[in-house]
């Protein structure tokens, strides 16, 4: 297929059988509208492609310079990396003003995710380069000498002009659709997720609109165009099947902006997925009539990628034992809880997905290696419950042997308790194999659906998952010498692999440090202080993570057997904070008892209310300037709202001086 601006042979020999004197007309007629139309936005769609992939790369490379630490460059990150306007980021912005009358709120169906600076200068520099290649840099030729478009003045030329611009721009973006939303497309492999999902969700929306703005130029100016040199009469000509198909393009790209309506996701997240799926397929098949190629093979190369991996990474094609198919079983931790699945369980604690993988995904599961890190997710997909999509959680723990899941039930605690971890759950989970352990809230969805399927089985029933990943990107944990980590409720996942994560380190320093007697190693050893402030609405919320935290601390008493006798604590804190007021139970009681029993290996407090996050990021800074030196990493993961305000805590105490603060962030945004 030859570039649309190279001059075809039909036009060559259209042009030889025009008159002599008409003979340059004719060339200048064709250059002219080889050029405008089509040379003029395909460079530019050029340099649109071209700057998205130069981005990939430089996200790619990013990992190799994050240990840099340049005083200069810390102004200008702060800069780029806050939020727009004030302190809105992982919230929405509304657009209009709100408008309720009969309990109906307009402003909540008409909203914007407003990105950080450098992502609004982005798509702000995007939307000024289509504005301007549609509206700029037209060299038309002489009216009354054009052999295409004849007229007196050059708006027949100009009007069609635009009309193939636009269409020029939308195609060749269509190829950023696809590859923005894409999990296992080229940005999102080759970026290894140190570009965010929600970023990449940010710019796939954003592009979005722009190819349905520029889709709907075009067919108005080439509807225009149509009439304006033939009339009716020509335009009922026009319905070739090019023009018929390109409508019905464009009727599915206009659904498909009113189903991306942010209110509509959130009530139906998985009718919005199947439609959004399905009409993205029809328009895709219109495209490929109306000469899409790349943006096909891009789509069908991220779908034929995903369906690969799960095959590979989950089926067991040796003669062992083990299951034919990954599978996944539900663990309480709360006994008769989590099973209120109704629609006003808002606080219903969370419960356990424990998966069993089998192939090359228990490999990657029973081995500590580069692929794990804390913080990366897993895309799961179960067909038995939904035969469409792939859902992604955070890994909260992997490995060979999983520690035992403990319902924790009223009277339970115990001197042996403290000691032992509890009572192993009645579930045969604890033989060694391959696991990788996700927490989940029955709430609407997949999760709800879980949580009838299997939460009255008690672990006895199992079933077939699909695991894809790990995903994310793997922070540089050892160029930090404090750890602040804020989590909201079960954003409470994605931090306790770094607490724990970072508590594993110092062991594992500590036992190479030990050359002297044990006491000598301790008194010099410095530990890496860690910080987690973790707000939730009930104690019954942080059940899950007792046997993750329990482990550990029996690890740290086991590398430390002298230490429990000196009357000192580790620098490791857990401060609990409960935004709901309820009458303490015995479950309660049992549940915060057994967290009090981590210390003197973690320390655990507990209040009411919400936390001050600006006074807690600042009082660990002033800790780390006071006693070590190097930088602080503040790590988030929670509600919109919960996000938004520990990023303006991080960047306000960067700005106050002291050591350097670096930012991450996971949010629920998507």
């Amino acid at each position: 297929m030859k570039a649309p601006w190279i001059i075809e042979q039909d036009d060559i020999d259209y042009i030889n059988t025009l008159p002599a004197n008409e003979t340059q007309a004719g060339w200048d007629s064709i250059i002219s509208y080889k050029n405008n139309s089509f040379l003029s936005p395909s460079i530019l769609s050029y340099v649109i492609l071209g700057s998205f992939g130069i981005a990939t790369i430089l996200a790619a490379i990013a990992p190799i310079f994050s240990r840099l630490s340049i005083p200069l460059l810390r102004p200008i990150k702060r800069f780029f990396f806050s939020p727009t306007f004030g302190k809105r980021h992982a919230r929405t912005v509304t657009i209009i003003p709100a408008i309720k009358r009969r309990g109906w709120d307009a402003s909540a169906w008409i909203s914007l995710h407003v990105g950080l600076r450098w992502e609004t200068l982005a798509i702000a520099a995007l939307w000024i380069a289509n504005i301007v290649g549609v509206t700029a840099f037209y060299t038309p030729s002489d009216p009354e000498e054009n052999i295409y478009f004849p007229g007196e003045t050059t708006y027949p030329q100009l009007i069609r002009y635009v009309a193939d611009r636009a269409g020029v721009l939308a195609t060749a973006q269509m190829v950023l659709v696809y590859l923005l939303a894409g999990r296992n497309s080229p940005i999102a492999l080759l970026t290894r997720g140190y570009v965010t999902f929600p970023t990449l969700m940010l710019f796939h929306r954003w592009v979005a609109r722009i190819v349905v703005v520029q889709s709907f130029v075009h067919a108005m100016a080439y509807t225009v165009d149509t009439l304006y040199l033939g009339g009716h009469a020509n335009w009922l000509l026009a319905f070739e099947p090019y023009w018929n198909w390109g409508v019905a393009a464009m009727a599915f790209l206009s659904i498909l902006w009113g189903l991306s309506i942010r209110k509509l996701r959130h009530i139906g997240y998985e009718a919005s997925l199947y439609y959004h799926v399905h009409l993205l397929e029809y328009d895709l098949y219109d495209e490929y009539l109306n000469y899409c190629y790349t943006a096909i093979a891009f789509w069908t190369f991220e779908r034929a990628c995903r369906l690969l991996r799960l095959f590979v990474l989950n089926v067991n094609l040796s003669s062992s034992s083990a299951p034919r198919f990954s599978k996944a079983t539900l663990v309480s931790t709360v006994p008769n809880s989590i099973l209120d699945t109704s629609p006003s369980s808002e606080g219903a604690p969370p419960f356990v997905l424990r998966i069993f993988p089998v192939g090359p995904a228990a490999r990657r599961a029973s081995v500590t290696n580069e692929l794990w890190a804390p913080g990366q997710h897993v895309y799961i997909s179960i067909p038995g419950i939904q035969l469409l999509g792939c859902h992604p959680f955070t890994v909260v723990s992997s490995g060979l042997v999983p520690p035992p899941l403990v319902a924790p039930a009223p009277g339970e605690h115990s001197e042996d308790n403290e000691k032992t971890g509890g009572e192993v759950s009645s579930a045969p989970l604890a033989e060694e194999r391959a696991y990788i352990d996700l927490a989940l809230v029955p709430r609407a969805g997949i999760t709800k659906s879980l949580a009838k399927r299997l939460g009255r089985t008690d672990g006895s029933e199992q079933l077939t998952v699909f695991v894809d990943g790990p995903y994310g990107h793997a922070l540089d944990l050892d160029s930090y010498h404090f750890f602040h980590l804020a989590a909201g409720g079960i954003g409470s996942t994605y931090m306790i692999p770094f607490f724990i994560d970072a508590i594993r380190r110092d062991t594992i320093r500590l036992a190479l440090s030990r050359t002297s007697p044990v006491s000598d190693a301790e008194a010099q050893f410095e530990r890496t202080p860690v910080y987690f402030v973790w707000a939730m609405k009930t104690v019954s919320t942080a059940a899950y993570a007792l046997p993750y935290f329990e482990e550990v601390a029996a690890s740290l008493r086991a590398a430390n057997p002298s230490f429990e006798k000196k009357g000192t604590a580790l620098p490791y804190t857990i401060e609990m904070h409960t935004t709901v007021a309820t009458a303490s139970s015995e479950l309660e009681s049992s549940i915060q008892a057994r967290y009090d029993a981590l210390a003197p290996y973690i320390t655990v407090t507990w209040s009411h209310g919400r936390p001050s996050l600006v006074e807690s990021v600042a009082a660990s800074q002033e800790s780390v300037t006071a006693g070590t030196k190097g930088k602080m990493a503040v790590i988030a993961c929670g509600p919109d709202g919960f996000v938004d305000d520990t990023r303006y805590a991080a960047t306000h105490a960067d700005a106050n001086g002291g050591v350097q603060v670096d930012y991450y962030e996971e949010s629920f945004s998507w």
